[in-house]
């Protein structure tokens, strides 16, 4: 088999100088989410989870990304699974700089989303990826679509999961206020939640919040 031989001088990959900026941009995007790595949950400090064990932004952002592949066929309408898998990976990207606010911090939780979105446009706006990965985070805080309804039901269910395991491991502190109504689900407008998956949610509720 004849073997195709490149001038040593020719550049196997030419298009690598023109997009060294670009792929210089990437590793600056990759920071941000290694940032979330170090970033605690500002809820769980608020409830004395010692940092060692406190879960961090990154955790909840994969396990929120995780549990919605899992039980997207749980809902209705039918989702379209990859907006749902980078719609779940990137919903607290923006905490990476703006941080982990919560409501109780009201005068700050005010402008979050605001922050957080112009974040996404300072930091992914140069390919067709940012473009889309801003669209939706855009698409995930106006709440208007059923994939990005479905992602805030997951991002609540999977905080909810959370505190019953921290309930588990810390029985003396108060977790109640992340032990939403069992019927919270309703407040979705957009999406249909099945009946094996209510039966889990009442299965949750019942056991996490017998004292």
């Amino acid at each position: 088999m004849r073997h195709l031989k490149l001038p040593i001088s020719e550049n196997p990959f030419p298009s690598l100088k023109k997009d060294s900026i670009a792929l210089s941009e990437k590793l600056d995007q990759y920071y941000w989410g290694l940032r979330l790595k170090s970033i605690k949950r500002q809820g769980w400090l608020d409830h004395h989870i010692p940092s060692a064990k406190c879960e961090s932004v990154a955790d909840h952002s994969f396990n929120t990304m995780y549990l919605a592949l899992l039980l997207m066929d749980y809902v209705r309408p039918k989702l379209n699974r990859e907006k749902i898998v980078l719609m779940g990976l990137i919903h607290d990207l923006g905490e990476s700089q703006v941080g982990d606010i919560t409501p109780n911090q009201i005068n700050a939780y005010k402008t979050k989303s605001k922050k957080e979105l112009r974040f996404f446009h300072e930091n992914f706006r140069t390919t067709e990826l940012d473009k889309e990965l801003t669209h939706l985070f855009q698409e995930f805080d106006a709440q208007k679509t059923p994939e990005s309804q479905f992602i805030k039901f997951i991002d609540k269910l999977e905080m909810r999961f959370q505190a019953g395991f921290y309930h588990r491991l810390y029985p003396n502190e108060d977790f109640s206020d992340f032990f939403h109504p069992l019927n919270f689900y309703q407040s979705f407008t957009l999406l249909q939640i099945s009946d094996p998956l209510k039966k889990l949610l009442e299965t949750f509720h019942q056991v996490d919040t017998v004292k």
